[in-house]
């Protein structure tokens, strides 16, 4: 496992995929017989870098805040809904202090470059207050960090959209690149069973 190395491209043909790869400044080279492409809200960059070219559908990236504010839960974790839109809140302990999120807004900018937005702080910070009698201003929060969901591009509000996962196999039945769209921290490991059938479903076939 090289958690510090950097892709660079893939060729992927015959039942067979070479993954070119830079470590320790140095140019790599491995051959596998199949590429799992999870890479969260880089999906479509990775896919744009293999060949022969691969088929990939439209996403949006969606934007989630969570702030981590002092003061301690008495009963376990509370589900909210925003007194102004009607978004589903969670409020939860949180190594000694009360973690509160998330909101969601689409994402135009790179997926490095996120951060919490303002607004959002406010935003969750309205709906705590509107909720506790122990009102924390935005001097209280103790930290506050953003990140990108993957959802399939849709017409719908984001948060009425389904959070099914999608597996994206590529329409070449040799290149063996599996990719996946969706899913959370929380469910990871069904969603890796899932996507496990998936792909020895099909490397039985090839």
């Amino acid at each position: 496992l090289l958690t510090n190395a950097k892709y660079e491209s893939a060729d992927c043909r015959n039942n067979q995929c070479v993954i070119n790869y830079t470590h320790d400044k140095k140019n790599c080279r491995i051959t596998c017989k199949a590429i799992i492409n999870t890479t969260g809200p880089w999906v479509n960059n990775v896919l744009q870098s293999i060949q022969p070219k691969q088929s990939y559908p439209d996403i949006d990236l969606v934007l989630g805040t969570h702030i981590i504010i002092p003061g301690q839960l008495t009963q376990g974790m509370y589900y909210l809904e925003s007194p102004d839109d009607k978004r589903a809140v969670f409020v939860m302990p949180w190594n000694n202090h009360i973690l509160t999120g998330t909101t969601e807004r689409l994402y135009t900018g790179r997926p490095e470059d996120v951060e919490a937005p303002e607004d959002d702080i406010k935003y969750l910070l309205s709906v705590y207050n509107h909720y506790f009698d122990n009102p924390v201003s935005r001097n209280d929060v103790i930290d506050a960090y953003a990140g990108l969901r993957v959802l399939l591009s849709d017409n719908g509000s984001m948060f009425s959209r389904s959070r099914e996962i999608t597996i994206h196999h590529n329409d070449s039945p040799s290149a063996n690149v599996f990719t996946l769209y969706g899913g959370k921290l929380t469910t990871h490991r069904a969603t890796a069973k899932q996507l496990l059938k998936v792909i020895k479903r099909h490397l039985h076939r090839a």
